[in-house]
């Protein structure tokens, strides 16, 4: 069986395994930086991804 990457993450806080946020995938080395930059992965760091992604997609899709 091939687990997924979200399935070896489970729901570890991610600054405890950073290690996991090594990847190629933009979003793990989005993540990472913050991580390793800041050392804290909290309600302001989510929200402040959030806002991102949907900025993200207003934009890309013409939704603004």
């Amino acid at each position: 069986m091939v687990w997924g990457d979200n399935a070896e993450k489970k729901s570890y806080n991610p600054i405890d395994k950073v290690s996991l946020f090594d990847s190629d995938f933009y979003t793990d080395k989005e993540i990472r930086d913050v991580l390793y930059s800041r050392k804290i992965w909290g309600e302001s760091e989510i929200k402040k991804r959030r806002d991102k992604i949907i900025n993200f997609i207003f934009k890309n899709w013409d939704l603004i």
